[in-house]
């Protein structure tokens, strides 16, 4: 009886781990040689069905741009917005945000960066 409610007690645990997922991986650049292949967004926003409305004007999703444009992870549930980039370098973002606007602080931000520069360049409208 003891090996069952443990073996259901770990089971309960790793599908609640499935179901709460708050780390969503972005597209990695391979082709530099920083410590990080990809950024980090972290936020306080709580699900990722908020990045899920279109960027402004273009065929894309928040997510998708921040995502597989300018390979940016997002994290979750987070005490504060930060942006983490290729070289671990941590920027601050203002707080209270709707996910619009982080984006866009986002999308400034990499813009601002040597490489961040080029990755907008690509992307289609």
């Amino acid at each position: 009886m003891r090996q069952f409610l443990f073996t259901n007690f770990l089971l309960l645990c790793f599908s609640s781990l499935l179901y709460c997922q708050d780390f969503f991986e972005g597209k990695k650049r391979k082709d530099l040689e920083f410590k990080f292949k990809s950024r980090v967004l972290k936020t306080s926003v709580k699900k990722i069905d908020s990045f899920k409305i279109n960027f402004l004007n273009s065929k894309y999703t928040l997510e998708q741009v921040l995502r597989e444009k300018l390979y940016t992870s997002i994290q979750l549930n987070q005490s504060k917005n930060q942006l983490i980039s290729y070289d671990g370098t941590v920027f601050n973002l203002p707080d209270n945000l709707n996910t619009t606007n982080l984006t866009i602080q986002v999308v400034e931000l990499i813009g601002d960066m040597y490489y961040g520069q080029f990755e907008l360049e690509r992307i289609e409208k």
